[in-house]
Order: structure tokens, then C-alpha cells, then sequence
């Protein structure tokens, strides 16, 4: 339920019981792919809602686990180490980043787990795009896009997709929905998600009920073509790029992609 949650955007809520859960993560058996899973997902939810320090334990837990283990170290190794990526662009540290993400596709490419290898791609392709690294960020991005694909996981090749219009600083035919389609409460409820805001404090911007936000949010969703509030921030601000009078693409990063 707490990875379904944080796909919907709710970090903050998906985030409180993956807390409850990292104490326990020493008594736990990673070979179980249940706990695996819980386990990854867990550190990057973590991440997310800011919860660096409890997120940096999970991955010196996952560590200590892995080499007392007779499990294959590639895939959980590439997962932590992409956490670790995660974590050293959060605080600042770019190189730091840039050799975890990297040592992470590796061992993910080793473990021959393909959607794991997506997913770390399409991290580091939008941490280029947002250190102005648009012509790289394309490549890494349309390299997700097509692991995805393969994979038959529609949910990240749409996050890739997004990601890659953003750094090409042009909309995509037919990617999202119109904001043409939303009404101008739904899309001063959109404008308010992309800005970070939890569905109870837009009820008190627009002076409405939470349940009303809920229904506005749900039909935004269904216009926009988008099943979660990260992949409506960002088909929102690939839309709103792409109405702007943009530079011929010439691998520079737009001052309106980032």
C-alpha cells in the first residue's frame, strides 16, 4: 500500500510506514523479494519526503545485509547505490552522484534485472537535466524510455517520456492531455500541486473541502493523462515549456527545462 501511495505522489504519507519498517530491516531476510522490494522502494521514498538520515541507515543496512548474504549482490547493490546517488545530488556532492548512478546501471546491467536498470537511467538522466546537462540527459532518458518500453511497464516509460520532453525543451505530439481541457479551478488545483502543496493545504488556499480537491484531482488525472501528482508536475511544466517561444535544440539546456 505504501508503494502505491508514494506512485500517487504522496510522499509524506508513504514515507511514515516505510519508517516504521527500517528498524526492522536488520531482522529481515533480503533474499525474500517481498522484502526486497519494501526494502528499495522504501530507501527512495525516504529520500523523497527528505528523510536523508533514515534513508542513508536503510542503505548501511542493505550493505551490511548483502555481505552476510549468499544472495546475488548486483541487483540490491545497484539499488543502494543508486539511493546513494540519490542522496549525494540531494546534499550537493556531484561527483559523489555521478559515480554512484553510474556503478549503479552497472550492477544493475549485471543482474540482468531490466526495469531496476530503467529506473536508475531515468534518475540520473533527470539529474543531468536539472545540472543543465540537456544533451546527455537525452540520450540516458531515451535509453529508459526504451527498457521500459520492453518491459511493458507503461507507468515508467511515461515518467521517462516526461522527463525526456523537459529536456528537450519541446512538448511531444501526443504525449499528456491539453491544459486547455481543465477548468479554471482544476487548473488552479494543478498549478498548487506543482508547487508542492498537500491537497489539504490547497482545500485552505481555494476554500474548499479536502473530498472537492480529491474529485478536482481525480478528473485532472484523467485530462491530463497522468496517474500520479509527480507525473502531473511533470507533464504540467512540459506543457507550460512547451507553449513558450523556445531556441532552436541545439544540445543547450533551455532556461525554462529545468
Amino acid at each position: 500500500m505504501a508503494i502505491l501511495t508514494a506512485r500517487r505522489g504522496r510522499i509524506s504519507e508513504a514515507a511514515r510506514p516505510f519508517l516504521q519498517f527500517t528498524p526492522l530491516t536488520d531482522r529481515a531476510n533480503l533474499a525474500e523479494i517481498d522484502v526486497y522490494h519494501w526494502v528499495r522502494e522504501a530507501a527512495e521514498v525516504l529520500v523523497q519526503a527528505n528523510e536523508t538520515a533514515a534513508a542513508q541507515d536503510l542503505v548501511d543496512r542493505i550493505m551490511r545485509l548483502l555481505a552476510s548474504s549468499d544472495l546475488n549482490r548486483h541487483g540490491p547493490h545497484g539499488a543502494a547505490l543508486r539511493v546513494t546517488a540519490l542522496l549525494a545530488a540531494r546534499s550537493g556532492d556531484a561527483q559523489r552522484a555521478e559515480e554512484a548512478f553510474r556503478q549503479a546501471a552497472i550492477m544493475h546491467a549485471l543482474s540482468n534485472e531490466d526495469l531496476e536498470h530503467g529506473r536508475t537511467l531515468l534518475a540520473y538522466g533527470s539529474r543531468m537535466r536539472r545540472v543543465c546537462r540537456a544533451k546527455e540527459a537525452r540520450s540516458v532518458l531515451r535509453q529508459a524510455e526504451e527498457i521500459f518500453e520492453h518491459c511493458g511497464s507503461g507507468y515508467w516509460q511515461r515518467k521517462a517520456e516526461a522527463e525526456y520532453t523537459l529536456a528537450k525543451g519541446r512538448r511531444r505530439k501526443a504525449e499528456h492531455g491539453h491544459l486547455s481541457r481543465l477548468t479554471p479551478q482544476e487548473h488552479r488545483v494543478t498549478e498548487l500541486v506543482t508547487q508542492g502543496f498537500t491537497n489539504r493545504q490547497i482545500a485552505a488556499v481555494l476554500l474548499i473541502s479536502p473530498k472537492t480537491v480529491e474529485t478536482h484531482l481525480r478528473h485532472v488525472y484523467d485530462k491530463m493523462q497522468t496517474g500520479s501528482r509527480e507525473e502531473l508536475k511533470l507533464a504540467f511544466m512540459a506543457r507550460v515549456n512547451g507553449s513558450r517561444t523556445l531556441p532552436p535544440d541545439d544540445g543547450t539546456e533551455s532556461t525554462n527545462s529545468g
